[in-house]
C-alpha cells in the first residue's frame, strides 16, 4: 500500500507541474502576449466585465501559479519522506513531526494567497472570478499544526520511556 501510495503522490507532482506549465504558458500567452485576444473574448462572454480587470487577473494568476505549484510540490515531496521513513520503522520521529508541521505551514501558504488573490479577484470580477471562501483548507492546515504537536509529545513521550528501561 505504501509503495503505492508513493507512486501516486510522485506522479501527482509530476501532473502538478505538467499541468502548471500548461496552464502559465496558456494564460502568460493570453495575458501578457494577446491582451487584445481576452479583452474580446470578456467582452463577448460577459459583457458586464470590465475587460482590462480580465487581463489583470489573468496576468496575476501566471504570476502566482509558480508559487502555487512549488508549494504544492512541496507538500507531495514531504509526504514520500514520511512514506520513505515507515518502512524501516522509524515514522514516529522529530523529524516526522518536523515535516508534519513544514506541510502545516505549506497548506497555510496556499490558502493564504487563495484567500487574498480570491477577495481581489472577486473585489473586480465578483462572481466570474470563479472564487468562493471556504474553511476546509485552514482547518486543515490547523489539524496539521495539532498532529504535528501530538507526534512531537509522542515522540519525546516514548524517547522517556525508553530511558527508564
Amino acid at each position: 500500500m505504501l509503495a503505492k501510495a508513493r507512486i501516486v503522490l510522485k506522479a501527482l507532482n509530476i501532473l502538478n507541474w505538467g499541468v502548471g506549465v500548461i496552464l502559465i504558458a496558456f494564460l502568460g500567452y493570453m495575458g501578457f502576449a494577446a491582451p487584445g485576444r481576452l479583452m474580446a473574448i470578456a467582452r463577448t462572454g460577459h459583457p458586464s466585465l470590465n475587460p482590462e480587470a480580465v487581463v489583470l487577473a489573468v496576468r496575476g494568476t501566471v504570476l502566482l501559479l509558480p508559487v502555487m505549484a512549488w508549494l504544492v510540490d512541496r507538500i507531495l515531496r514531504t509526504l514520500v519522506a514520511i512514506i520513505d521513513t515507515i518502512p524501516s520503522g522509524q515514522a514516529f520521529t522529530a523529524a516526522n513531526a518536523v515535516r508534519l508541521r513544514r506541510i502545516a505551514w505549506f497548506m497555510l501558504a496556499i490558502y493564504a494567497i487563495d484567500l487574498v488573490w480570491g477577495v481581489a479577484l472577486y473585489s473586480q470580477l465578483g462572481p466570474y472570478s470563479g472564487w468562493s471562501f471556504t474553511l476546509s483548507g485552514w482547518v486543515a492546515s490547523m489539524m496539521l499544526f495539532i498532529l504535528a504537536s501530538v507526534w512531537q509529545d509522542g515522540v519525546a513521550m516514548r524517547d522517556d520511556l525508553e530511558g527508564t528501561v
